[in-house]
């Protein structure tokens, strides 16, 4: 199965940038409750740390994907 790298990123980033703000989100929650799930929050704390720095590796990771687009001649061919 081929996957065009692009868009492999593209759906990656959107997913990654949904599941943190649903981190986000729990986080706020589960502090506004703050009891005895404390771990849980510092789970998902920790959790959101790591896409937060995956998300902009991937941005770059990207760029680098993006085709060139200078033409090239070639002084041996028939043409």
């Amino acid at each position: 199965m081929f996957t065009d790298p692009m868009i492999l990123i593209d759906e990656t980033l959107q997913r990654l940038d949904l599941l943190s703000a649903l981190f986000d989100d729990e986080v706020d929650e589960r502090i506004r409750h703050a009891g005895e799930q404390e771990p849980s929050v510092r789970l998902c704390r920790e959790v959101n740390v790591k896409i937060n720095e995956l998300i902009p590796k991937l941005r770059a990771a990207k760029v680098t994907q993006q085709p060139t687009y200078q033409t090239r001649v070639c002084l041996h061919c028939d043409d």
